[in-house]
């Protein structure tokens, strides 16, 4: 009898074991959310891919509205004691009366998120950059008219390659557009009717320092 009962305790100890071994998907869930969340250093950072250094980035962001899928340029970007998410946009369209966050940087190492601002607007409050889909067809006709114009200065390729990020603020009768690349900045208003580029401005930027920041791809 006395053996029974040993056999039925070291049973019962067996199943409470793997009962705790198991784990709901919540709680898979939250184990996970806060393995991404925890402080890590630099070095430990390092040890992570690009993909879980973004899902980390987002966590930071911790805002329903943020929604990656806008972003379609995201970089991280590290030296030997930083580490930055970054996500932008390569062709930013903003309508009248709107304010944007483009782009947002997300210091990985200590979990702080800096936001900056494309404003069409003055007084009224920035969201995070959405449904670029809608603005596809604006931002190809203003590609379009600018490769018209002759002037390859703006787009040398034609297009919105990776070292140029195109700005379009909606104004009442055309539209005001910059482009910057690594070494100027074009701008130029373009009429809404007859697509006419005029106000014509190319300036060099100042040369940047040097710094050690390399990309992390993987």
């Amino acid at each position: 009898m006395r053996k029974k009962g040993i056999i039925l305790f070291l049973m019962a100890i067996t199943q409470l074991g793997i009962a705790q071994q198991k784990q709901t998907p919540q709680q898979k869930a939250a184990s996970q959310q806060k393995s991404l969340t925890q402080p890590k250093g630099i070095d430990d950072l390092k040890k992570l891919s690009r993909k879980e250094l973004i899902d980390r980035a987002i966590i930071h962001i911790n805002d329903p509205e943020f929604k990656v899928a806008n972003y379609d340029r995201i970089k991280v970007m590290a030296n030997a004691t930083k580490m930055y998410a970054i996500f932008d946009v390569s062709a930013r369209y903003v309508p009248v009366l709107t304010s944007y966050y483009i782009p947002v940087y997300v210091d990985l190492v200590n979990q702080k998120v800096t936001i900056k601002e494309v404003s069409n607007s003055g007084f009224f409050s920035s969201t995070f950059y959405d449904s670029p889909k809608l603005y596809e067809k604006q931002v190809k006709w203003i590609v379009d008219n600018i490769n018209k114009s002759g002037d390859t200065t703006f787009l040398p390729e034609k297009k919105v390659s990776d070292d140029r990020t195109l700005t379009i603020r909606e104004v009442y009768g055309h539209f005001e557009v910059e482009v910057e690349s690594p070494t100027q900045v074009s701008t130029c208003n373009i009429d809404k009717v007859s697509g006419k580029l005029s106000q014509i401005s190319h300036n060099p930027l100042p040369p940047k320092k040097e710094n050690s920041f390399v990309e992390i791809k993987q």
